[in-house]
């Protein structure tokens, strides 16, 4: 089998379409708790609907910086052409992985966000065999995966934004070889949220909310009184002679 040219092409191979499987799956779980108007998927990645179906906000929008097939909106990635605190959800299907400056695609997206809005990032492991492969590849695997982001570093990232981590699930922990019959069905494949094979996994998705803290404003007062507990005589005023 030749050598795929891109990721689209890649994603249409058997392992391709394993992922894909695997992380369909976990997007109908995660954004099916997801409600609101408007969410957006920031990056092409499978098919047009691959994760729309599985929104729960009224619209959901493809956001890319290249037109093509399901692409609703032209943008780069790290200047969204959306207003502030403008939509519910954030899809980034490993979008931090093609850009140049991944931490500042999350900015944008906590930008967009509104108050309590909810990012979902798919992302490949590098401390896995897949993490391996894409070293031993010189960064050609999968094509067009420019780096890998741990989670204890998009955990760090996200914490310094204001996002509170939800919940992070692993998946795909077989080889990243060939995806035969034996591989699809095990469960190996099959994404959990803890245990060995969420350390094994080839990929993690990550859930976020973003936290939006109010400050209250201390305004200057008078004097407090001395509070007199009952009971006990209010001092009197020392007099001096």
């Amino acid at each position: 089998m030749s050598r795929p040219h891109s990721v689209f092409d890649w994603l249409e191979r058997p392992l391709g379409q394993t992922l894909l499987a695997a992380e369909t799956e976990i997007a109908e779980r995660c954004l099916g708790q997801v409600f609101g108007y408007q969410a957006i998927q920031v990056g092409r990645w499978g098919s047009a609907d691959q994760f729309s179906r599985s929104s729960r906000t009224r619209r959901y929008a493809v956001l890319s910086p290249h037109a093509g097939a399901g692409v609703d909106l032209v943008s780069p990635a790290d200047a969204l052409a959306l207003a502030s605190d403008s939509v519910d959800a954030v899809i980034l299907p490993h979008t931090l992985e093609t850009e140049t400056d991944p931490h500042e695609v999350l900015r944008e997206a906590e930008r967009v966000l509104s108050g309590n809005g909810h990012l979902l990032i798919f992302s490949f492991n590098p401390n896995s065999l897949w993490g391996i492969r894409h070293r031993l590849s010189n960064r050609r695997f999968p094509p067009g995966i420019n780096r890998l982001v741990s989670e204890h570093r998009l955990r760090d990232w996200l914490r310094l934004l204001g996002f509170e981590v939800l919940s992070v699930t692993g998946y795909c922990a077989g080889p990243p070889t060939t995806a035969p019959a034996w591989l699809r069905e095990s469960k190996l494949n099959q994404p959990t949220a803890n245990g060995v094979l969420k350390l094994m996994g080839g990929a993690f998705c990550l859930l976020a909310c973003k936290r939006v803290f109010t400050l209250t404003r201390i305004m200057p007062g008078q004097k407090r009184k001395r509070r007199v507990l009952a009971g006990l005589a209010e001092p009197s005023r020392r007099i001096s002679t």
